[in-house]
C-alpha cells in the first residue's frame, strides 16, 4: 500500500530526522481528517491536495499517541506556497498558489527556486507501507 503523507516544515526542524528517497522510516501518521484535506487543498488546489491521505506528527501532544508506522520513501516534494502581506509582519498564503519542487531528500533545499514571495512549508512524502496500515 502506497500513501502520500504531508509533513510541515516546522514539524520536521523541530522533531524530525533527516530523509530520502530509498530509506527506510518509521513516522507516526494519522489520517487526514476533512479540515486537514480542506488545509492542504486550500494551498494546493484540489487536485494536488486529493491524493494526501495522511499526516506525519513528529511534534506535540498528538505525535506522542501515534504509534510509528514503518514505511520506504519513494518521493519526497517540497511544497512552496505565495504568501502576501495582510499587516505589517503578518502573512498569510495565497489560496491555490502552492506548487511542488521535487527533491531526493529532505536536506535538498537549497535550490528550491523560490521567487519573491514563495517560503518553503512543507514536504509531501509518498511512503510504500508493506502492505501495513497506518
Amino acid at each position: 500500500m502506497t500513501i502520500r503523507a504531508w509533513l510541515t516544515g516546522w514539524e520536521m526542524e523541530c522533531c524530525g530526522t533527516p530523509f530520502r528517497v530509498g530509506d527506510e522510516v518509521a513516522w507516526p501518521l494519522i489520517d487526514l481528517d476533512d479540515k486537514g484535506l480542506a488545509f492542504v487543498r486550500e494551498r494546493l488546489g484540489d487536485d494536488a491536495g486529493a491524493p494526501i491521505t495522511h499526516s506525519a506528527v513528529f511534534h506535540g501532544r498528538r505525535g506522542v499517541d501515534v504509534p510509528k508506522t514503518p514505511a520506504h520513501v519513494t518521493g519526497i516534494h517540497a511544497v512552496l506556497h505565495r504568501f502576501e502581506l495582510i499587516a505589517a509582519r503578518e502573512v498569510r498564503p495565497i489560496p491555490h498558489s502552492g506548487r511542488l519542487v521535487w527533491l531526493h531528500d529532505s536536506d535538498d533545499r537549497a535550490d528550491l527556486g523560490l521567487g519573491e514571495d514563495e517560503q518553503f512549508a512543507a514536504y509531501l512524502v509518498d511512503l510504500d507501507l508493506h502492505d501495513q496500515q497506518p
